[in-house]
């Protein structure tokens, strides 16, 4: 089989990559997991992810299964994630965990968004197309208490846009402890503002109105709110210091989580009145 590399990271002495591979059907991914850390840096990272943050295991096998259970379960739901492929053998000279992937020919809408040849309105239109299927993972999410259907690396780099499809990929992390979801789903809009920000640049007022377009194709203000809420007003103690210990670490950074989210509970403010695309309510209010 013919083989090319995609993406490589990790200790040059153990490469964790995203392999192209030429079958007889067409090119499959293989994604190769690998030991990214020393074994000391990986059991730190263990009880810091595992332990307090309730996430799933950090290790090669791990990762592979949580990544496996994960994509199965988003096309459970209906939800465009990578598709799983059929391989029998990986490429030679492998060795460790792998996942056969399908291929996708298109971009990353973080590559998108940043591109200064594509027209701004191409770009809003596909921040739209994306909204309102992120409001039902969402609205899915709590209504099933269910993490793993929300992104533990929420960016628009891990959204690929191939054709009329709207991918997401990377999903070897989760979040696994359940009973806090709609904070997740807060901290989970917070990571995608935060790559939308980093996208627009130092241009507030473009930043601003792709804000705008996604939270009016959203759609539920008052899911999108009440998300949004848990994370800049969070209930309980332990968040509320992890929150302050956040926003003096990232004080000086303009897109900081607490920022975009402040901007997006202001920009959903200023759209309450007109009744929302899912829910059919005025004023961003629950039913």
């Amino acid at each position: 089989m013919q083989t090319s590399v995609l993406d490589q990271s990790g200790r040059p002495t153990c490469f964790q990559s995203v392999l192209k591979v030429e079958t007889a059907e067409g090119p499959v991914v293989v994604k190769h997991y690998a030991a990214r850390r020393s074994a000391i840096r990986h059991v730190m990272r263990k009880i810091g992810h595992c332990t307090f943050a309730g996430k799933s295991a950090t290790g090669p096998q791990g990762r592979r299964d949580t990544e496996a259970a994960c994509l199965a379960l988003w096309h459970h739901h209906g939800l465009d994630a990578m598709r799983m492929v059929e391989l029998a053998a990986p490429p030679e000279g492998l060795s460790g965990p792998w996942l056969a992937l399908e291929f996708l020919d298109g971009r990353t809408l973080y590559e998108i968004l940043k591109d200064t040849a594509v027209p701004e309105a191409e770009k809003l239109s596909l921040l739209r197309r994306f909204a309102p299927e992120w409001a039902r993972r969402h609205a899915l999410a709590i209504r099933e208490h269910e993490p793993r259907l929300l992104h533990e690396h929420g960016t628009f780099r891990h959204v690929f846009v191939a054709g009329e499809r709207l991918v997401t990929f990377d999903l070897e992390i989760a979040w696994v402890r359940r009973g806090r979801t709609r904070y997740l789903v807060g901290r989970e809009i917070a990571a995608f503002l935060r790559s939308l920000g980093r996208a627009s640049g130092t241009d507030r007022d473009r930043f601003t109105a792709r804000l705008a377009a996604l939270v009016e194709a959203y759609g539920d203000r008052a899911q999108w709110l009440d998300a949004v809420r848990a994370v800049i007003r969070p209930r309980s103690p332990i968040m509320r210091i992890v929150s302050l210990f956040e926003r003096l670490q990232r004080r000086k950074d303009p897109y900081a989580p607490r920022r975009v989210l402040a901007e997006a509970e202001r920009v959903a403010g200023t759209q309450t009145g007109r009744p929302d695309a899912q829910t059919g309510r005025p004023d961003g209010q629950a039913g």
